[in-house]
């Protein structure tokens, strides 16, 4: 009996695919049957009215190791969704050269193509046309060499299964490094299976290409950002969700949402625009981190990304009665399960899917989230680890760290796991964009991130900042950070003295900026702040305050208070004072009270409401004191007041303290990055201050045993070799002279 699909049904398929190869862009008929077709087709000891499995083929029957082998398929059978594998289950079973098994899932196709060739991730249907019958199909990669068989295994909702006779390809060598897992040798790295060589992740969010990002259209597609990205970045984060989803519901009374028809109906225009993005990504040589899921779609809102538009919402006819019960709903895991199934089957193959990554832009789990997240982490182990490598993550952290393969990289680093960093902090001005990225990634990796990411995409472009990533990751090539473990070095600028000529002059100081702002998806009103504590690092120049509400509430708006909290201790020498910069006020009257440790030590009150504040109106400056201060900033008026940014000033009268060092060593080697403040974007827009080269800097290095070693100077910018000394390390202490510092410097240390 043929399958019984509410939108796919099989006759209507073959019509309507006769229908748009005529009307098709191209004009041209469908292509030939592949050559290698499997004789046969079924178990001779099928039951009565089990499936059908017909009309297997494949393209190749010799590939390379790690390229992507994909058969087609039909199937026939009594179901009605072929999505759900409790409907119809297909899988392939696979037998390697050496006896190994694996069994890998198929999937559904509804192929389609770009109408004008440029790849997008975008639901409009009017940007796509058919590219072929619909079919099943199922695809593998492997990196042994020899000869692999395969049967194909349908089984329905009875229980009734069959099998398709054994058919056979090849595996020859190739160059390719495989697939990324985590290093043997240092599970806070990452490495590649074919080679075991480090891969680092280094590059740009490219999560989506909209109009809204460029208004070229020459630009407006993948194929010129991963072309971009080519031989500058390792690493890119691709979304599958947020107008880019595989599953969603249907809005009938909106047009633009066709083709999000609800829970177990996946898109195919998102899907076959997806293929091509990794087929980019694998001729870029690109690895992806896959996003699945962004806090939207759970906030209680009206727009079409939220909770009320959700496939699993029970007004939708999903399970989960409230976005408390999606997280311990068990129908929810089962039918979020079958969607990483769809995803594995469908993209698994490939060596360019590094991780996946779920909830963008969550913090704190509650104990529901937590054993959500493991249970599907567990289930996508089961899943795949018999056939290849698979790396799961969440922008959860904390509680969630301890059930993850890898964790979003905070201030203190996980010592058991990679850290990824998915968006690094970014200035949004373009004159300073490549200098601040700069130091962000060169941070991420003498931190110990495995990976370091910045969002935009178009300001990377828009600024030529691709050149960014190419320097670090040339320049940790030859580095081992896989090969054992590497942790936090002890470094400390000792001494500095000004260039000749170029000293710390009127317009100069040797005052450092600490920049807070608030990042993440926190509506600027009418929502409680998730976070209300934020620890200050004061060895970090820029900081994201994540789940910081920029709009401090006063009493008649009691509902949406949760006034913050700083906690910052100055350095030891240092003078520091808080400069808070407030840009809106509401009606009424409104006070910024700011509290430290406790005590009131200053209030400032506006009345009437400004859209714009102008001036020195602006600024509230509180002095800070030595040692720890708490720092509570409340509004104890009536409405609200916004923030626009925060800053600590810190001041020194050591020129040696327009210097940040950090180093990561493994006892016989080392990275360090030095950076410059004076070039930077605080030091020049916030203080007015000149660039000051530096000269004779003295660093002490401690942590590398005991013994000779070479020191080699790098410029970060351009990645050119600066110059070679010798240093000796006594009672676990180096000593490095550095002559000069027009800006940033990079060194390496080894034996």
């Amino acid at each position: 009996m043929r399958s019984r699909l509410p939108i796919y049904k099989t006759t209507l398929v073959v019509l309507l695919f006769a229908i748009l190869t005529l009307l098709s862009v191209d004009g041209k008929p469908p292509a030939s049957t592949p050559p290698h077709t499997a004789q046969g087709g079924i178990n001779l000891q099928q039951a009565a009215g089990s499936p059908v499995i017909r009309d297997l083929s494949y393209l190749q029957a010799s590939i390379g190791a790690y390229e992507k082998f994909e058969a087609s398929f039909q199937v026939d059978g009594e179901f009605d969704n072929p999505y759900d594998p409790d409907e119809i289950d297909v899988v392939a079973h696979f037998t390697y050269p050496d006896g190994q098994k694996a069994t890998v899932p198929a999937f559904f196709d509804v192929p389609y193509a770009s109408a004008n060739g440029s790849t997008l991730l975008n639901y409009s249907p009017k940007l796509y046309r058919s590219a072929g019958q619909p079919t099943w199909k199922v695809r593998f990669s492997g990196g042994a060499v020899g000869t692999y068989h395969f049967t194909i295994k349908a089984k329905d909702s009875q229980g009734r299964e069959t099998s398709s006779q054994p058919a056979a390809f090849t595996i020859k060598p190739s160059t390719s490094q495989g697939y990324v897992q985590i290093a043997a040798g240092n599970p806070t790295m990452f490495e590649t299976s074919a080679d075991g060589n480090l891969f680092y992740g280094s590059g740009s969010n490219i999560a989506w290409v909209r109009s809204n990002d460029t208004k070229d259209p020459s630009k407006l597609s993948y194929e010129y950002f991963m072309k971009q990205a080519e031989g500058n970045t390792s690493l890119t984060r691709v979304w599958l969700c947020h107008w880019a989803w595989l599953e969603w519901t249907r809005d009938a009374s909106k047009a633009d949402t066709a083709g999000y028809g609800g829970k177990l109906q996946y898109n195919q225009y998102i899907a076959s625009a997806m293929d091509r993005v990794f087929e980019l990504a694998e001729q870029e040589n690109l690895k992806l981190i896959l996003a699945l899921d962004d806090n939207n779609e759970l906030m209680d809102a009206t727009t079409y990304d939220s909770w009320a538009f959700h496939p699993y919402n029970a007004k939708n006819g999903g399970p989960a009665a409230s976005v408390e019960d999606y997280w311990k709903n068990p129908e929810v895991r089962t039918l979020y399960k079958k969607r990483l199934r769809y995803i594995i089957a469908r993209w698994g193959y490939s060596t360019s899917l590094m991780t996946l990554n779920s909830w963008n832009d969550m913090t704190r789990p509650n104990a529901d989230q937590v054993a959500y997240l493991q249970d599907l982490r567990d289930y996508v182990h089961k899943l795949a680890d018999d056939y290849r490598p698979v790396i799961y993550g969440s922008n959860f952290r904390f509680q969630a760290n301890a059930v993850l393969d890898y964790v979003y990289s905070g201030k203190e680093k996980d010592q058991t796991k990679p850290n990824v960093q998915n968006e690094t902090y970014y200035t949004r001005d373009a004159d300073w964009f490549k200098t601040v990225l700069q130091g962000q990634v060169w941070d991420g990796l003498v931190t110990g991130d495995a990976a370091r990411m910045v969002w935009p995409h178009n300001l990377v472009d828009q600024t030529g900042s691709w050149s960014v990533f190419r320097s670090l990751l040339a320049f940790v090539s030859d580095v081992p950070l896989n090969k054992k473990r590497w942790s936090p070095l002890a470094v400390k600028v000792v001494a500095a003295q000004a260039a000749a000529g170029e000293g710390l002059e009127p317009g100069n100081s040797d005052i450092r900026v600490i920049q807070l702002e608030s990042y993440g998806d926190v509506p600027n009103f009418g929502v409680k702040a998730p976070e209300n504590v934020f620890a200050i690092d004061e060895g970090e120049n820029n900081q994201w305050l994540e789940g910081f509400g920029v709009t401090l509430y006063g009493a008649n708006r009691k509902e949406w208070r949760n006034p913050p909290t700083l906690v910052f201790t100055p350095p030891v020498d240092t003078t520091a004072k808080l400069l808070v910069e407030v840009n809106e006020v509401g009606g009424g009257t409104n006070t910024l009270k700011v509290d430290v440790n406790g005590k009131t030590a200053k209030s400032v009150t506006w009345s009437g409401g400004r859209k714009v504040l102008k001036g020195e109106e602006r600024f509230v400056e509180v002095p800070l004191i030595a040692g720890e201060n708490r720092i509570q900033l409340d509004n104890t008026g009536g409405d609200w007041l916004r923030i626009q940014k925060i800053y600590i000033l810190l001041d020194s009268n050591d020129p040696a303290y327009l210097l940040t060092a950090k180093g990561l060593g493994n006892g016989d080697a080392a990275i360090i990055y030095i950076n410059n403040q004076t070039y930077g974007e605080l030091y020049r827009k916030v203080l007015s201050g000149q660039p000051v080269p530096l000269r004779d800097v003295d660093l002490s290095i401690g942590g590398l045993s005991d013994g000779s070693f070479e020191v080699v100077q790098y410029d970060p910018t351009s990645g050119a070799e600066l110059g070679k000394q010798s240093a000796t390390s006594k009672g676990g202490v180096m000593s490095v002279h550095i002559e000069r510092m027009q800006m940033d410097a990079a060194l390496k240390i080894r034996r």
